[in-house]
């Protein structure tokens, strides 16, 4: 690993696209016979037998070295192999980690799904004991009425009463108590239909987490099926790339060694044109986020009401039921009478005492405090103020979007730091799908690294890009920027880095090269827009 962050700038576009160095000295020339075949799906990677079928025979070679004008072509044809082999490694990575972006996004939605499952499944058992908590709050009220004859007893107790003489007390209570039945009869509906609603959500909600369950399992292993492919067409291209070295080693008289850099040197100026092409190109409109594809996410009913946190049975019944013995003492108390008496001769004794003016006086330094309530509106007066510098870095960077990032850089530097170091150390490796703490797919890596300076990334690099407020054509990145890979113009993306500045990277690249600092045209079908957050 210590190695692989001093690779040369000229390293073959084998070994960046498909994570694999070549010894660099001589190179075994012996040919492979026998090769296992490999045919990526959806990917044209023809097997190794038919690709070694191209390769030049020894006879052919000496032919050509006699003959200057043969030589020449036997030579193009042979660097041609061997861009082509490039190549066709490259898009079988491509296709491999854009299977796995795709099944990354499958298991979140799965995730959501199982979580909103279990939500669900929780409020419909809450919905259940409501229901059943109101059923038995009607079970009591029935009984009540059974055994005093369809007469609620509060009711009979009121009647009874010879002393409690306030009319207007005792309409108010029956009142009370008829709308205390009734809202016990409509509560124990209600309850009924809201377990009834939150069962049939529950049911579509797993059904969807079933659907997404899936979905996810098929993603990952095509996503698998993908890698495994990936893995034996690196092996035969590589294979085939160390005869074509040697035998352009024989044609020019030179060594398999300065074959191999000045293939190196021609592949590292290809990615550098590329690199310029994307930084000159304007796709002009940014693309959206694009739905995920059908069956991947279903849609969902909205969620019924929430289910009520207090118990609705007891509370209701509680106020009839015992009111068949306490109806009595509420007159009581009397407050009501102690307001009535006022009239009464009882008052005027009561009015004896009314040193209580002193207290309309205790009143008087009422309006004290309402004066110091006036000072109350001073703070929001300052108080408004802070609002007011709020709004303003809202607007500076969708005025000025470039400046803004330039500030940022020192808000980056925690993340930074973090993806040099882990980069740096040879225990954390590339796994796709990620598993931390030491292992990371291209995502997982900035999200993590992007949490130690306290921005909040979303899983996927495809994500990343539509999430980002501010997107940036690559001619005008900065430090901590992210850049993407995709292979679609733009509507999803299978690859994502950290823009370290003069045109260096820090990523989670594939499991042959790591997780590693590189040049930033190592990053191969690189999107003309990156993202700042």
């Amino acid at each position: 690993m210590a190695q692989r962050h001093t690779l040369p700038v000229a390293f073959c576009a084998l070994a960046l696209v498909a994570g694999a160095s070549l010894t660099g000295t001589t190179a075994a020339a012996s040919p492979q016979q026998g090769s296992p075949a490999s045919v990526l799906a959806g990917v044209s990677l023809p097997a190794a037998p038919a690709a070694a079928a191209k390769l030049p025979s020894a006879a052919e070679i000496e032919a050509a070295r006699g003959n200057p004008a043969e030589l020449k072509a036997m030579i193009e044809r042979v660097e041609s192999l061997i861009f082509e082999a490039s190549g066709r490694v490259a898009e079988a990575e491509a296709a491999a980690l854009g299977d796995q972006e795709s099944a990354t996004a499958a298991q979140e939605v799965l995730a959501e799904r199982n979580a909103a499952a279990d939500d669900a499944r929780k409020n419909a058992e809450a919905a259940e004991q409501y229901f059943e908590d109101s059923r038995t709050a009607v079970g009591q009220l029935a009984g009540d009425l059974y055994r005093n004859g369809g007469v609620n007893p509060a009711v009979s107790a009121l009647l009874t009463q010879s002393e409690a003489n306030d009319v207007l007390y005792k309409t108010s209570t029956m009142t009370a108590l008829a709308t205390n039945r009734a809202h016990t009869l409509a509560s124990a509906d209600e309850a009924a239909n809201l377990w009834t609603a939150w069962e049939d959500y529950a049911a579509a909600v797993e059904k969807a987490a079933e659907e997404a369950a899936g979905v996810s399992a098929a993603a990952l292993e095509e996503a698998e099926r993908e890698q495994a492919n990936y893995e034996t067409a690196l092996a035969d291209q590589e294979r085939t790339r160390d005869r074509l070295i040697n035998q352009l080693a024989t044609l020019r008289d030179t060594t398999a060694r300065e074959e191999s850099e000045r293939i190196e040197a021609r592949e590292s100026e290809q990615r550098e044109q590329q690199l310029e092409q994307a930084r000159e190109q304007d796709p002009g409109v940014v693309p959206a986020a694009v739905p995920a594809p059908a069956g991947q996410e279903p849609d969902l009913p909205a969620p019924p009401p929430a289910v009520p946190d207090a118990e609705p049975g007891p509370s209701v019944v509680t106020r009839p039921t015992p009111s068949a013995e306490p109806a009595a003492p509420r007159p009581t108390p009397k407050p009501t009478r102690t307001a009535a008496p006022a009239p009464a001769p009882t008052p005027t004794k009561t009015a004896a005492p009314k040193p209580t003016p002193k207290p309309t006086r205790t009143a008087a330094p009422k309006p004290t405090p309402t004066k110091t309530a006036t000072p109350k509106p001073t703070p929001t007066k300052t108080a408004a103020p802070k609002p007011k510098p709020k709004p303003t870095p809202k607007p500076t960077p969708t005025q000025e979007p470039a400046p803004a990032p330039g500030s940022g850089s020192s808000a980056y530097e925690p993340a930074i730091s973090w993806a040099i170091n882990i980069a740096k150390d040879d225990r954390y490796t590339y796994l796709y799908g990620g598993n931390p703490p030491w292992q990371f797919d291209c995502s997982l890596f900035t999200q993590s690294a992007f949490r130690q300076g306290g921005v909040s990334l979303p899983r996927t690099s495809t994500q990343q890009f539509h999430s980002a407020p501010i997107k940036v054509p690559l001619n005008q990145l900065k430090r901590g920027d992210l850049v993407f890979s995709s292979s679609n113009g733009g509507s999803s993306f299978y690859h994502v880095a950290i823009y370290l500045g003069n045109g260096q990277v820090v990523h989670a690249r594939n499991p042959n090269v790591g997780i590693s600092v590189t040049p930033l045209s190592y990053v191969n079908n690189i999107y003309a827009y990156g993202a700042r957050y």
